[in-house]
């Protein structure tokens, strides 16, 4: 809401007050122009107005005759931020009316800065008949702040006929003489109906980690989705395999599987890019004795054929390399995945690294690590992204040297390559205190600034003194824009009774998406989302909440889910 008042706003002093001591008139700061108007003499002969005070002012030297009304003024000489100035009257004069003439002198052509904290106190009793301060009054000039010191306010209306109220804020004693307000409405978003991507004869519950991306394949623009899944109708043997389906136009090709057929691993959590004509997919096979012990496989697809999968990790089986993901930068093809593995990363049993190998369009580089080599953190959820020209990851570290906290708790790092050297760690989330887990970023080209940021969200739950969550998670994000960080400030409606997790970002037109689960906690329920990790599985149950950010502000947010909790 915007709000122009009138520059010049007049108070009379009701009362005449008699001062024993010199009149004051103090303006505090950016003042451009003041007239004090209609002085009253009630007693005496002719005077003069004294010398200013304040050096950057000029002022007119009037007489006084006894009982005549006249003007005095004074104004600064070339404007200015003189912080203050104040005049002397004679003993018996009474101040009538009086008239201020203020204008903010904007920092940049065009700009709508406006000077804070004027007031007018007529006589040393520092009662001050007309401010632009307080808690209740709003500052000089341009408004655009509602009383609660928000610009913006989201009102909800249910039904036709519904009212609402919000307070905004004026100088004392103003009187507003137009207003204007600048009122953006939202709706909720539709949504297509679905499309069964499995057999129609699937069980609804055997199919997971659905991924998909879009781009030029072999000449044609094309949308492909992957997914994990052990229906027997489209895939080899009994175990979880990596099955696809392409869009092309508006049909959908046959679902092919792509991880090797006929094994006995389960092939889980597929991840996607298309680059350079050609579809590549990562996926971690995990061993049916041991879920921990898993190797990180890629095939890729011309538009023709899928390859055969090319294992990437050690096949020791004996380690867990898995949650990979693929990021093209460059000319290449970067594999992130997570290990536990020595022979590849020298770590402490039991605990994890990142690693990653590259791919310049003919051999394969060497496994390098990206974290530090410490023996004994682990460094978990893995993103990677294309920003500013350069290769972004982000993850979540217990990494004492890194977060400065316990190995217990969790912060948010951020680590940027520019093709030839990596950057320093950066941890984002270090103001919050507690466990920063599961990130998601994206890239998001803000209407209102015109600068591409980059947007990171995260889980967030606050610790007590010794360690342990004291609530339930939020939702948290920080923006990198123009070269700096922003503040970390909370998406999520925060509540200290359910779980806001498992977040996600997308951007879209000149929006920027978050969407995420909120519910319950649970350990037991096969419903929701799930991340295991070591130590824990952690599984939010409940409804699945929506926000979008315009380049300036927040929507409200926007349950997607009108069922219950269940």
């Amino acid at each position: 809401m915007l709000m122009n008042a009138d520059n010049a706003f007049r108070e009379k002093v009701g009362d005449r007050k008699r001062c024993k001591e010199r009149r004051k008139e103090r303006i505090i700061p950016l003042v451009k122009y003041i007239v004090i108007s209609t002085i009253t003499l009630l007693v005496g002969t002719s005077v003069l107005i004294p010398s200013l005070v304040s050096a950057g002012w000029a002022g007119s030297e009037n007489s006084f005759v006894d009982g005549i009304e006249k003007v005095v003024s004074i104004s600064q000489k070339n404007g200015g931020n003189d912080s203050s100035t104040y005049f002397a009257l004679p003993r018996t004069a009474n101040v009538t009316y009086a008239t201020l003439n203020i204008s903010g002198m904007p920092y940049t052509p065009g700009g709508r800065d406006y000077p804070k904290n004027v007031s007018i106190s007529v006589c040393a009793d520092n009662d001050i008949e007309w401010q632009f301060r307080g808690d209740s009054y709003g500052m000089l000039g341009y408004q655009n702040t509602f009383l609660s010191e928000q610009t913006a306010k989201y009102v909800n209306f249910n039904s036709p006929g519904e009212e609402a109220s919000v307070k905004i804020r004026l100088p004392r004693n103003a009187t507003a003489n137009s207003f204007s307000m600048s009122i953006s409405a939202y709706t909720t978003p539709k949504w297509s109906n679905e499309t069964r991507l499995m057999p129609p004869t699937s069980p609804v519950s055997n199919a997971q980690w659905p991924r998909m991306a879009e781009g030029l394949v072999n000449g044609k623009n094309m949308l492909f989705v992957v997914w994990s899944t052990s229906d027997p109708e489209i895939t080899t043997g009994n175990d979880e395999d990596i099955v696809a389906r392409a869009l092309d136009g508006d049909s959908w090709g046959p679902t092919m599987e792509i991880s090797a057929k006929g094994d006995t691993y389960d092939d889980e959590d597929p991840q996607l890019c298309i680059f350079n004509g050609k579809v590549y997919v990562v996926w971690a096979a995990h061993s049916p004795s041991n879920y921990w012990r898993s190797d990180v496989y890629l095939s890729s697809y011309d538009g023709k054929i899928w390859s055969e999968p090319l294992l990437l990790s050690p096949s020791s089986k004996m380690w867990a390399n898995d949650y990979p993901i693929v990021v093209p930068y460059k000319n290449k093809i970067y594999v992130f995945w997570k290990t536990t593995d020595p022979s590849i990363s020298p770590v402490a049993i039991g605990c994890m690294d990142i690693v990653y190998r590259v791919f310049d369009g003919t051999s394969w580089s060497a496994t390098m690590r990206l974290n530090p080599n410490s023996n004994s953190p682990n460094a978990w959820s893995v993103q990677a992204l294309i920003y500013d020209d350069k290769l972004y990851v982000i993850w979540d570290s217990s990494d004492p040297s890194l977060t400065g906290k316990t190995q217990e708790e969790y912060d948010i790092m951020v680590r940027s390559f520019d093709g030839n050297s990596w950057s320093p760690i950066i941890d984002i989330s270090a103001s919050c205190i507690g466990y920063d887990e599961l990130p998601r970023a994206t890239t998001f080209l803000n209407p209102v600034t015109g600068r591409e940021e980059l947007v990171v969200a995260w889980c967030f739950s606050p610790a007590n003194s010794d360690g342990t969550r004291k609530e339930p998670d939020n939702i948290m994000g920080r923006i990198l824009s123009g070269g700096a960080w922003g503040p970390v400030f909370e998406i999520s409606e925060h509540n200290n009774s359910r779980y806001d997790m498992f977040v996600d970002l997308k951007s879209c037109g000149n929006y920027l998406y978050a969407i995420w689960t909120c519910g319950i906690n649970t350990t037991s329920s096969a419903e929701g989302n799930e991340t295991a990790g070591v130590g824990g599985t952690y599984f939010v149950r409940g409804d699945i909440f929506l926000r979008w950010y315009d380049g300036k502000q927040w929507s409200r947010c926007i349950e997607m889910t009108a069922d219950p909790v269940h």
